[in-house]
């Protein structure tokens, strides 16, 4: 076919219904071509030529993510804050000091807190960390490396019994650590309790040590005194207003995963085909039973008011509040292409890439496929995405890293006649 380059290229078409790379090229539906390349296809189904590109940051850089505020990525292998310079080029200015391999990409959750600062929580995999105002803190509060050393004095006006004793670490942000098992001591009649060799933190981030102890043979610490950081020594008497009750014993801070995803005040993360969840409203604790295994890894996890989406060997929503009553309902017999998950948050709907084509889901918890049977994708291991909004267009653009093609995409054919 021969292409009139003088005739304008918006009167070709029209072809409002995109892309079809099933049919066989002698039987393309109306309104639809076999392929598009460098343009952009309008709502009334004419090419239009995309715009050129400008070079903003030449160095090596991956994970690109913003919160609105601020541009993030991993620059020379480093975590790093972008600023834009008068001359429209990006600066990259580190974070953190870490190796952060380009074959691990990062996932990144933005975490709107009402009472505190915005947090944007990240995880490769490997590791994780949290970003407040640009400044890195750890994803979680460390744990205690153990409890105190205690003595029993006769002296103090404690009822006899046997005394459970331990601390946990708080951090700048008001978020308290897990702790280990309690520490036991034996008191008589009217005595006290020596405390010593208190653990200390390595973060700079803990600002305060919370000591917990209980009734005289009680099995749950109480809280009995906040102490700063640097203090190894105490002593408990008696009291008459002990304050709540030591909550986060035996949790630590999540694991690194590969997909992250608030969910019904939890925070949920994927690493392979296991599927970790945090505590209720602590989004930096974590008990060893809070995890769920699916038959394959998981490339997407999705929030929506009807349940939360996971995609791996296939599309599934999980239904229900609780993590450990959730009710797993098949919806696609096809999973997604990790890191391509988009949310319109003016429609309130998300978007991601899958094998079978682009996936529409509602806040109802509902999935379709919105090319079935008339687009599919490259076998690919992850992918990119973003909805963009400029001249008069809505576009998700989706990138797909490698991959094979797949089986079902037609090939043309030609009629060749000898002579």
């Amino acid at each position: 076919m021969t292409i009139n380059r003088t005739r304008p290229l918006n009167s070709l078409g029209p072809w409002p219904l995109g892309i079809d790379n099933v049919s066989s090229d002698y039987a393309l539906p109306q309104g639809t071509l076999r392929d598009a390349v460098n343009v952009d296809i309008t709502l009334a189904g004419h090419p239009r030529r995309c715009k050129g590109r400008t070079k903003r940051y030449s160095g090596l850089v991956h994970s690109l993510y913003s919160d609105g505020r601020s541009i993030y990525g991993v620059a020379g292998g480093n975590l790093a804050f972008f600023t834009r310079t008068p001359d429209g080029s990006l600066t990259p200015t580190t974070i953190r000091s870490a190796v952060f391999p380009a074959s691990r990409k990062l996932a990144w959750l933005q975490f709107k807190s009402p009472l505190d600062r915005d947090r944007v929580y990240y995880s490769n995999g490997l590791t994780t960390g949290m970003l407040v105002n640009r400044v890195h803190y750890p994803w979680g509060v460390e744990s205690p490396s153990g409890q105190p050393a205690l003595t029993a004095t006769t002296d103090g006006g404690l009822d006899a019994g046997i005394y459970q004793v331990a601390v946990t670490f708080v951090s700048l942000f008001g978020e308290e650590s897990g702790t280990g098992e309690s520490a036991q001591v034996a008191v008589v009649q009217g005595g006290g309790i020596v405390v010593s060799k208190i653990p200390q933190p390595a973060e700079a981030s803990v600002t305060r040590i919370n000591l917990y102890v209980s009734e005289a043979n009680g099995a749950i610490p109480f809280l009995y005194a906040t102490l700063p950081v640097a203090r190894t020594s105490g002593i408990i008497t008696r009291s008459l207003s002990l304050g709540r009750r030591l909550e986060t014993r035996f949790m630590r801070p999540p694991p690194a995963g590969e997909v992250i995803e608030l969910h019904r005040g939890r925070i949920w993360i994927a690493a392979g085909p296991v599927l970790y969840f945090t505590e209720s409203l602590w989004p930096g604790l974590y008990r060893s039973a809070n995890s769920l295994v699916l038959p394959a890894d998981i490339a997407l996890l999705a929030h929506t008011e009807a349940g939360l989406i996971v995609a791996a060997d296939r599309t599934y929503l999980l239904e229900g509040a609780d993590p450990r009553q959730m009710q797993i309902v098949e919806r696609l017999p096809y999973g997604a292409y990790k890191g391509t998950l988009v949310r319109d948050e003016r429609r309130r709907v998300l978007y991601w890439l899958s094998p079978k084509g682009l996936v529409m889901a509602g806040d109802d918890g509902s999935i379709r496929n919105l090319s079935q049977g008339r687009l599919v994708l490259r076998r690919a291991a992850v992918g990119t995405a973003l909805l963009r909004e400029a001249n008069g267009l809505r576009q998700l653009i989706g990138v797909l890293h490698g991959g094979l093609a797949d089986e079902l995409e037609a090939t043309d054919f030609r009629a060749v006649a000898a002579l």
